[in-house]
C-alpha cells in the first residue's frame, strides 16, 4: 500500500475534526443513552480518588434526572459515594430506597457490605460480603474498595449520644423504621441503642429483625441469642423466652437450607475471556481508495478488546495486532502494529461505538486509523459492526 506524505499542520487538523466530530456525536444521544454516559462519568469520577463532593452532586444530578424511573444500581452507587464522604445517614437512606425500587437488586449487598465496613461494622460487613461475590458483583469497582477508602479518608462514624430519658423515642424511631421497611436504617438505629445501653432484651429482638430483612440472618441469631441471655437473667415469662427460641430456630434452619455461597473465582467476578469473542466488518476510504477491514478477537466486561486485524486495500493485503477500549460505552481508543507489504507501521485509533437497537450488543462503528511508518502516515475513515459472541 502505498504511503501518502501528509504535512503536520494538515495531520493535527484532521485529528481535531476527529475529536470535535466524537464529541457531536456524543450530544446526539437519547435520554437514556446521556445517563448511561453520565454514569459512566460519576464511575470515573468516584474511582479517581480526587473530589468525592463533586461526585456526589454528579450522582445526585443523573438521579435527579429521572425521578419516575429511578435505577436501583444508581441508587446503590450514589449511596457507596455518600458513605465514602461521610454522609451515613443519607448512605442508608438511599440502600433502603435500592429495596423499595429492587428488593432482588444483585449490587445491594456489595455495596451495603462496603458501607458498612466504613462505618465500622465489621462483622456485618464480613457476613454481607460473601453474598456480594456469589452474585454480579460491579467490574468497575470492586478491586479498588480499599484504595478508596486510602484516598477520600471518610470521617470516623460517630452516633449521637442517646439521653438516658430519650431512649424510648429512639426505639420507637426503630420499630417505626421496620414498619416502613427501612431495614438499612432499623439496623443501624437499634445497633446504637445496643452500643449504648445493653442492658435491655428488647432492642436485640427488633436489630434481630433488621439483619435478617437486609440479608444477615447469622448476625441476627447472635443478637437473638444475647437477647435470650438478658431475658433469661432478668427472668421474663417462659411464653417471652420461648418466642425468642423458636426465632432462633427457624433462622438456624433458614442458614443451613441456604445453598453455599460461591467461591470468588475470576468466572463468578464475571472477568474470564474464554470464549468471549468478538469480529468486526466493515469498509475504509483513504486518498480516493477504499478497501476492506475485518477484526478477530476477544473481549472483556469492562471494554476491553484485544485482536487480529486483516485489510484488503487495492489489492494489497495487511495483517496486524491491535487492543481497543471503549470508554463511556461510547469513545473508542486503539492503537496497534501493522504489517502491509514489506513495512511495519504503527497504527493509532480514535473514533465513536454506537450499539444498535435489538441486536444483542452489536455495535456500529465510526473509526479514525492513523496509521505512521518512517517519514509517512495514512489517515484511514473505516465504518464497520463490530459483533460478539459470549456472555458479554
Amino acid at each position: 500500500m502505498e504511503k501518502t506524505n501528509i504535512n503536520k499542520k494538515y495531520f493535527y487538523t484532521l485529528l481535531l475534526l476527529g475529536i470535535f466530530g466524537t464529541y457531536c456525536y456524543c450530544q446526539m444521544a437519547t435520554p437514556k443513552e446521556a445517563i448511561t454516559y453520565l454514569k459512566s462519568a460519576a464511575r470515573t469520577s468516584l474511582l479517581s480518588g480526587n473530589d468525592i463532593t463533586a461526585t456526589i452532586t454528579q450522582y445526585k444530578e443523573i438521579i435527579d434526572m429521572s425521578p419516575a424511573d429511578i435505577d436501583a444500581t444508581l441508587l446503590a452507587e450514589y449511596a457507596y459515594a455518600l458513605a465514602l464522604g461521610g454522609f451515613y445517614d443519607l448512605a442508608l437512606i438511599n440502600l433502603d430506597r435500592v429495596r423499595n425500587v429492587n428488593s432482588n437488586n444483585i449490587q445491594t449487598y456489595f455495596f451495603a457490605a462496603r458501607i458498612f465496613d466504613i462505618i465500622g461494622l465489621k462483622n456485618l460487613s464480613a457476613e454481607l460480603w460473601p453474598k456480594a461475590l456469589a452474585k454480579d458483583t460491579p467490574s468497575w469497582i470492586k478491586f479498588d474498595t480499599q484504595k478508596l477508602v486510602e484516598r477520600y479518608k471518610p470521617p470516623t462514624y460517630k452516633p449521637d449520644k442517646i439521653e438516658k430519658e430519650n431512649m424510648g423515642n429512639e426505639f420507637s424511631k426503630g420499630n417505626l423504621l421496620l414498619s416502613q421497611g427501612c431495614f438499612f436504617q432499623a439496623a443501624n438505629v437499634f445497633n446504637n441503642i445496643i452500643t449504648q445501653s445493653p442492658e435491655h432484651y428488647v432492642p436485640y429482638m427488633g436489630y434481630s429483625i433488621a439483619l435478617e430483612k437486609i440479608g444477615a440472618p447469622k448476625s441476627a441469631i447472635k443478637e437473638l441469642r444475647k437477647a435470650m441471655e438478658l431475658a433469661e437473667k432478668q427472668k421474663i415469662s417462659v411464653t417471652k423466652t420461648l418466642q425468642i427460641q423458636t426465632r432462633i430456630e427457624e433462622l438456624e434452619n433458614k442458614v443451613e437450607t441456604t445453598p453455599p455461597q460461591e467461591i470468588k473465582t475470576a468466572k463468578s467476578l464475571g472477568l474470564e475471556s474464554t470464549g468471549k469473542k468478538m469480529f468486526f466488518v466493515g469498509g475504509n476510504s483513504y486518498s480516493g481508495n477504499t478497501g476492506l477491514n475485518m477484526r478477530f478477537g476477544t473481549y472483556d466486561n469492562r471494554g476491553g478488546e484485544g485482536g487480529l486485524d486483516l485489510g484488503l486495500n487495492s489489492g494489497a493485503l495487511s495483517f496486524g495486532v491491535s487492543f481497543r477500549r471503549l470508554i463511556n460505552n461510547r469513545l473508542v481508543l486503539g492503537s496497534g502494529v501493522k504489517y502491509s507489504g514489506s513495512a511495519f507501521s504503527v497504527l493509532g485509533v480514535i473514533g465513536v461505538s454506537r450499539e444498535l437497537p435489538k441486536s444483542k450488543g452489536s455495535r456500529l462503528e465510526f473509526l479514525v486509523d492513523v496509521e505512521t511508518g518512517g517519514s509517512s502516515s495514512t489517515i484511514s475513515l473505516v465504518f464497520g459492526v463490530t459483533g460478539y459472541f459470549g456472555k458479554k
